[in-house]
């Protein structure tokens, strides 16, 4: 299933079952101050492991007759694991809830911040109304079981809003 909204330029592209809904794709049009447009693009796929998310972003030209591939960088703020946990949450109960889970492929030789900034992965929900994306930790249920990325979800994690800035060009965490 899709939704196409021209007037919000907006788009959709489902799968629906009796439980949830899965998006697969999304695309968004953010009007620039000077004219121009960025076109933010995010595509979920499954890789026979996991559910696997890309985004990117485009500038179109004011003249419409360009199209300029971004760094993802120059459009979003770096975001780390930290920058989803709650406020109320000390990062030490965190890492402690995470010691007792069974990790899998944990390879305990790495340093364990990075491995956690390896096995979370950041996705994007574009906005059908307004200018501002919804970014959200997920992991891939080979690392970890479902109901424990729940709890995690629940108890420890926030998703992030990044505002658009039509003069930057790029996304702000406000």
């Amino acid at each position: 299933d899709s939704i196409i909204d021209l007037a919000n330029g907006y788009f959709e592209q489902y799968s629906k079952s009796e439980l949830n809904k899965t998006i697969l794709r999304q695309a968004t049009v953010f009007n620039n101050q000077d004219g121009s447009v960025l076109l933010g693009i995010s595509v979920n796929e499954w890789d026979f492991v996991c559910m696997v998310s890309e985004t990117n972003f485009y500038e179109i030209h004011k003249s419409r007759q360009k199209i300029i591939p971004l760094d993802i960088k120059s459009v979003l703020p770096v975001l780390t694991y930290k920058s989803f946990l709650k406020d109320s949450v000390l990062h030490s109960d965190f890492i402690a809830f995470l010691n007792k889970l069974d990790l899998y492929e944990r390879d305990l030789s790495n340093d364990f911040e990075e491995y956690l900034n390896q096995i979370f992965s950041i996705k994007f929900l574009m906005p059908r109304k307004g200018t501002s994306v919804t970014a959200y930790i997920d992991v891939c249920d080979y690392y970890m079981h479902p109901r424990d990325l729940k709890r995690l979800q629940e108890e420890y994690f926030t998703p992030v809003l990044l505002s658009f800035d039509r003069k930057l060009k790029k996304f702000v965490h406000r």
